[in-house]
């Protein structure tokens, strides 16, 4: 399985290039963002992160979850659980 370790994607026409990309960088090592994690069909977690600006909800999983691995289910943090979208 291919490590995604420390990936950021920006979706964003607003971007800025390195300057802002540097700056959601620092957000994220300050613990911002909301966490994902993303299973197969067989309940097997592959990958966890957290996700920060504007997003719908499935971006991971559509970008790198299913097409990487094969992913069904993208779970939030929520309220003190893991709720699937």
């Amino acid at each position: 399985m291919d490590s995604r370790m420390g990936s950021l994607r920006m979706q964003n026409s607003k971007c800025n290039g390195t300057q802002q990309h540097q700056e959601l960088q620092q957000e994220l090592k300050s613990g911002k963002g909301k966490k994902f994690q993303m299973f197969d069909d067989d309940g097997i977690r592959y990958y966890s992160g957290r996700i920060i600006g504007d997003y719908q909800g499935f971006e991971p999983l559509d970008d790198y979850g299913t097409p990487n691995a094969g992913c069904t289910d993208i779970k939030y943090f929520e309220n003190g659980k893991w709720e699937s979208l």
